[in-house]
């Protein structure tokens, strides 16, 4: 697979570009971002895949090495100043064990930014949110309706956003000072948890244990859009 001009199904002359890079944590957000890329006069290029992270790193399949080196390769080539990169994966659950992944990581990504940045482009690091690691039921089940109390909730269906956000910053301390150059941005998804009381958090609009229905997806992408990336588009319609 190569990064095609027709990648990605929008595509309007001179306008800049969205890429949306990474696995399914990224791929979550390619309908809203496809929605306000047919709204707005932008090009949106989005390349995921299903447990294959962006950029790539050392421990990953090699086909998937491969092809997302292909990928990273053909951004450089395209990107224009003014264009916008979202990398999106599955951090926390891959990372929070292996510090020396953690490490590569880093490094891999780091580099990634700074030759967008040289080119005039701004990186977005999606940190994906809250993980319900041991709920084995669909999201949905762990909503407080009529019927079902938070009591009599399955096995899974809470988390803790401190512990969350522990872990983070155990995985990525220099997310912070990376994001303090003018080019990076965070999307940090405990930014905008619509699930949780405090440091109470459920899965009710989760589709699995890591993973955001089509709605919460939606939601979250509004709340970035508008708190960071509107500013970053000269606040254009957050259709």
């Amino acid at each position: 697979m190569t990064l095609g001009d027709s990648c990605g199904g929008i595509l309007k002359d001179g306008a800049p570009t969205i890429y949306l890079l990474g696995d399914s944590h990224a791929n979550q957000f390619t309908s809203p971002l496809l929605k306000y890329g047919s709204n707005n006069n932008y090009n949106v290029v989005a390349v995921v895949g299903n447990n294959c992270n962006f950029p790539p790193i050392g421990d990953m399949d090699g086909e998937c090495f491969k092809r997302q080196l292909q990928i990273e390769n053909r951004v450089f080539e395209k990107l224009k100043r003014g264009d916008i990169v979202i990398v999106g994966n599955a951090l926390v659950s891959r990372l929070k064990d292996n510090e020396n992944l953690a490490g590569d990581f880093k490094i891999a990504f780091t580099r990634f930014s700074d030759r967008i940045a040289a080119k005039g482009g701004i990186t977005v690091l999606f940190i994906d949110s809250i993980q319900f690691s041991s709920l084995n039921v669909p999201g949905a089940i762990c909503s407080d309706e009529w019927f079902r109390p938070i009591k009599s909730f399955p096995k899974g269906c809470t988390s803790s956003l401190k512990e969350h956000r522990s872990l983070v910053k155990q995985i990525m301390p220099w997310r912070t000072k990376w994001s303090e150059k003018s080019n990076n941005v965070i999307w940090d998804a405990a930014d905008y948890q619509g699930s949780c009381i405090g440091d109470y958090c459920t899965a009710a609009r989760y589709l699995d244990n890591n993973h955001f229905s089509a709605e919460y997806a939606y939601f979250h992408f509004q709340r970035f859009l508008r708190d960071k990336l509107s500013g970053m588009i000269g606040d254009k319609s957050l259709q």
